[in-house]
C-alpha cells in the first residue's frame, strides 16, 4: 500500500502545470524598517528635529543616524521647504559631533552639507559665512565650512564632470 502512495505523488508532480523556471522568486532582500525603533524620516523638519535628540534619549543615536543616512534623498527630492529649513539644518549638521561612534559618521555629515550646499547654495552660503568669521569658532568647524564651499563651488561649476569627461 505504501508504494502505491508513493508511486500516487510521483504522477502529481509529473502532471503539475508549473515548472520550476515559471515560478517568480520572492525578493528576499529586507531594510528592516519595520523593526526600527526610530522610523526613517520622510521630511526635512523631521530631520532637524531627529539631531536635535538629546544625548540621554536611549534613541538619539537611531534618529541622528536615520536623519543623516535620510537627508540626502529628501533634498535631492526638491521639497518644497527646502529654502526655508537648509540653513538650519545645514547648521545642525555642521555641528553635529560623532558621539556615538557611528559607522561613517564623517562621510555622512560631509555628504548632507554638501547637497544642502549644492541645492540651496546662496542661502547656506550666507549662513556658513557668517558662521565662518564669528566669534569663537573652532578651527576645526572653519576648515569644514571651507571644505564644503570648496566642494559644492566645483559641484556647481561642473568641474566634477569634467575631470569624469577627462
Amino acid at each position: 500500500d505504501e508504494e502505491e502512495e508513493d508511486d500516487s505523488d510521483d504522477s502529481d508532480d509529473d502532471n503539475s502545470q508549473w515548472d520550476e523556471e515559471d515560478l517568480i522568486p520572492y525578493n528576499l532582500n529586507d531594510n528592516e524598517d519595520d523593526l526600527r525603533v526610530t522610523p526613517t524620516p520622510r521630511y526635512l523638519r523631521e530631520c532637524i528635529s531627529y539631531l536635535r535628540t538629546s544625548e540621554d534619549d536611549k534613541t538619539a543615536m537611531e534618529r541622528h543616524e536615520a536623519a543623516l543616512t535620510s537627508i540626502p534623498s529628501i533634498v535631492q527630492s526638491n521639497p518644497i521647504d527646502l529654502s526655508d529649513v537648509a540653513p538650519m539644518l545645514a547648521m545642525e549638521v555642521l555641528h553635529k559631533e560623532d558621539k556615538f561612534n557611528m559607522n561613517d559618521f564623517m562621510k555622512k555629515r560631509r555628504e548632507c552639507m554638501d547637497i544642502l550646499m549644492v541645492h540651496e547654495p546662496i542661502l547656506v552660503f550666507r549662513r556658513f559665512v557668517s558662521e565662518l568669521f564669528g566669534d569663537n569658532i573652532a578651527l576645526g568647524t572653519r576648515m569644514d565650512i571651507l571644505d564644503v564651499i570648496g566642494r559644492a563651488s566645483e559641484e556647481l561649476c561642473g568641474v566634477n564632470l569634467f575631470r569624469k569627461n577627462r
